[in-house]
């Protein structure tokens, strides 16, 4: 026996990207079908994710796809009228000093694309306020995250 359906798109992968993009491509009028490998949904990375929602990407794509996700999680209640449980609490990353200019490009990046992340120097037990393009010594600086 086989089964035909019609469907305007088909998404591969039932996580929290394939059910975000058949969520939101059904909300648009679009017949949506998830083909899922695993037994239940949201097996694969995401359940492997700790549920962290973070910026500090590399790549334009993945800043902009996070931003936006974001964005949606802190409105979720007004949207859908459900706490979806989202609390910011920030990222802290240490970057060992071989990696800091590469790391201080992307946090340029994530501050070009709307994402205001916070680079920081530890000084004296404080930390204070730091500018992504000032060149203290290496292994000198983090990334507050911002309050995702």
């Amino acid at each position: 026996m086989s089964l035909k359906v019609k469907v305007d798109a088909l998404i591969i992968g039932a996580g929290i990207m394939g059910a975000s993009c058949a969520f939101q491509l059904s909300k648009r009028g679009l017949r949506v079908a998830v083909l899922e490998a695993q037994i239940s949904p949201a097996m694969g990375s995401t359940v492997r994710s700790t549920a962290g929602v973070r910026v500090q990407f590399t790549e334009e794509v993945n800043i902009r796809l996070s931003w936006e996700s974001i964005q949606e999680y802190q409105h979720f209640q007004d949207l859908y009228g459900e706490d979806a449980g989202y609390r910011p609490i920030g990222y802290l990353l240490l970057v060992p000093p071989e990696r800091l200019v590469v790391h201080m490009a992307s946090v340029r990046l994530q501050q070009y694309y709307f994402c205001l992340p916070e680079a920081s120097k530890r000084k004296g037990g404080r930390d204070l306020p730091g500018n992504p393009s000032d060149e203290s010594p290496p292994g000198r600086k983090f990334l507050a995250g911002g309050n995702f």
